[in-house]
């Protein structure tokens, strides 16, 4: 709802949202969202592209946390979308994902230590996925539950 209002307002020209791979919650405004940038200034920056480091995880309390109790299927998506992407890591097939979307202008990615920052230099420049990449992952991608998608919701 807050995004819609936001496109709906003229005065605004940047927004950041949460979005990453297995974000399906936004499908049906991504299209609002083109339109609305081709009728004004807007930018669009992403955050959460890692889903706050689960999409890299291999801990299976880390996925329970997140209301993802088997989380088998997705790693192994996960992993067969790296390679289907020639990707050198999850990590980077996911950050790629994102910044490759032509309404993304921006990606918000966190880091601790200076090998964080140099593998994501590393992923920033490199080349984006082709259309036809993103279609394949979009169309393939698991369905997970919104708690998932949300980490406010996930458990203690």
């Amino acid at each position: 709802d807050e995004l819609v209002m936001a496109l709906e307002e003229a005065e605004i020209e940047f927004i950041q949202m949460p979005f990453n791979v297995l974000d399906w919650r936004w499908d049906k405004l991504i299209e609002k969202i083109r339109t609305t940038k081709t009728r004004r200034t807007l930018k669009v920056h992403v955050r959460s592209g890692l889903l706050q480091g689960l999409l890299v995880s291999a801990e299976p309390d880390h996925w329970r946390r997140a209301n993802v109790d088997s989380p088998e299927p997705i790693q192994n998506w996960l992993k067969q979308m790296t390679a289907d992407t020639d990707s050198q890591s999850v990590a980077m097939f996911c950050l790629n994902y994102v910044k490759s979307l032509d309404w993304v202008d921006g990606v918000v990615v966190g880091m601790e230590k200076k090998a964080q920052l140099l593998e994501n230099i590393h992923i920033f420049t490199s080349d984006d996925f082709t259309q036809e990449q993103l279609e394949r992952v979009s169309e393939l991608r698991p369905k997970v539950a919104s708690p998932t998608l949300s980490p406010s919701q996930w458990r203690n």
